[in-house]
């Protein structure tokens, strides 16, 4: 048998189920791509418009899509939003409204609104809070109170890993934390990056 036309056939079936029109990935090792849907709205007038992308990652990775008219769109308060049509929403009352999206079996991340009636809704932030001891283990069960300068104050409870969170407005932001046998605990919100969408307080859980 001749070696060396046999390496020459193996590298030439690489070739076709890298690059195959019927081939179900172009990776060798079978590994495809990871698949994700985002979402993006932005207040117009009284009103909100989204779109849906649908995206690829890693191997193999494709050209991303809009899927806006493809989308279910819903919201969690039908009183205060609902979706006329596809990535078109209208806003009814007044309050703090989460906004989904679910393509196939792909669902983005939820954004928060608030809206008032005749008024222009505004993006809200996602706020986390984590509390831990002085040594970063995590502490559960610390009661939460948020303190926005700007939007309503808001309780939460820590998680079994330490967190909870909430949706603010794009203000400065002052939270406290209390539990039996610790200190009380304060730290302001703060952006983890520039011009990121998530706010973030770190609470230092210290023993009486």
């Amino acid at each position: 048998m001749d070696l060396g036309k046999v390496g020459l056939l193996l590298l030439a079936a690489l070739a076709v189920s890298c690059s195959g029109p019927t081939s179900p990935t172009c990776d060798p090792l079978g590994r495809g791509p990871v698949v994700y849907l985002t979402d993006t709205c932005l207040a117009a007038g009284t009103d909100v418009l989204c779109q849906a992308t649908r995206k690829e990652t890693s191997y193999c990775a494709g050209p991303s899509k809009d899927v806006t008219a493809s989308t279910i769109w819903t919201t969690s308060d039908p009183s205060l939003a609902v979706f006329s049509v596809p990535g078109h929403m209208t806003t009814t009352g007044t309050g703090v409204v989460e906004v989904y999206a679910v393509y196939g079996n792909l669902k983005a991340d939820p954004i928060a609104f608030t809206v008032t009636s005749g008024g222009t809704p505004e993006r809200m932030l996602s706020l986390s809070v984590i509390a831990a001891d002085e040594a970063g283990h995590r502490v559960p069960g610390v009661n939460v109170e948020i303190t926005p300068e700007r939007g309503v104050r808001q309780t939460c409870q820590t998680s079994a890993t330490g967190f909870c969170g909430g949706w603010v407005l794009d203000t400065p932001i002052q939270v406290t934390g209390t539990k039996a046998g610790f200190l009380p605990a304060q730290a302001a919100g703060y952006a983890p990056f520039p011009d990121s969408l998530i706010r973030q307080a770190d609470l230092v859980m210290r023993p009486q």
